[in-house]
């Protein structure tokens, strides 16, 4: 049983990775030829689309790197835990978030089909006020406290 279970995820993960890759093929095709046929007509729209499908590239590469920094941090403050012995404090939340998620995350991926669209959506405000802090330079209130 295990065994087909590895044989499917590595087959899930090289369909995905084979997706990425069109995906990143196609956007670059996309984009050029949107451009170049956006500069000869006269488009701004066209242009502006092709330029969209370049951004698209651009996104995941920064996404790549914040994952690369994370990974970096991760790393860093393990490792300088473990060096000094440190034990993190108890956090009442973070158990509660552990166990909520060992109820949920199944139920994700088993059967209530609109449970992540939904959550999507009630995330859409939140991010999208994150998103304009950030463009108008407002600091989270808990980077400022530390």
């Amino acid at each position: 049983m295990a065994e087909t279970a590895i044989l499917e995820r590595t087959a899930v993960v090289r369909h995905g990775r084979r997706l990425e890759y069109f995906t990143i093929g196609w956007n670059t095709l996309e984009g050029l030829i949107a451009v170049i046929a956006g500069a000869v007509a006269g488009s701004v729209s066209l242009i502006g689309f092709g330029i969209d499908s370049f951004i698209e590239q651009r996104a995941l590469q920064v996404v790549g790197i914040c994952f690369l920094c994370l990974a970096a941090y991760i790393a860093y403050e393990s490792a300088t835990d473990l060096w000094f012995k440190r034990a993190p404090e108890h956090s009442i939340p973070g158990i509660v978030l552990a166990c909520v998620s060992l109820v949920v995350m199944p139920l994700l991926s088993f059967g209530l089909w609109w449970a992540d669209p939904v959550v999507g959506l009630i995330m859409v405000p939140i991010i999208a006020k994150e998103g304009v802090d950030g463009l108008q330079g407002k600091a989270c209130e808990d980077c400022c406290a530390r």
